[in-house]
């Protein structure tokens, strides 16, 4: 979020918003938005996109992103809990959409070895 206060990504056209299924998830992606509206930072769109979702669980971002009634915020989809699937589906939809111009806020993991 520093980066949004810092207006680091004044020419990005896409922000891809990554939340789990947690709470705190849900409350940080509403947040994200809230400051994105708060600095009138003008992304063209904003995309959420759910990581490691549990199935029965994957309405509730449905529905949030369906009650933030905003139109250019959209529901992208869902990453698989598989690592591999995960980082293949990702590199494979920005490659596939060409999207020249994006932001992307993701979780780090770090493992150790």
């Amino acid at each position: 979020m520093e980066h949004f206060a810092r207006k680091t990504g004044r020419d990005v056209t896409d922000l891809v918003i990554v939340s789990d299924a947690s709470k705190m998830g849900i409350h940080t992606m509403k947040r994200i938005l809230e400051i994105i509206a708060e600095l009138t930072l003008k992304f063209e769109r904003i995309w959420i996109l759910g990581n490691r979702f549990p199935e029965n669980l994957k309405n509730i971002l449905v529905e949030e992103v369906k009650n933030l009634n905003i139109d250019r915020v959209k529901l992208l989809g869902f990453i698989s809990d598989n690592e591999e699937i995960s980082f293949t589906f990702a590199v494979q939809y920005l490659i596939k959409n060409e999207l020249s111009s994006i932001a992307v806020v993701l979780p780090i993991w770090l493992k150790k070895n």
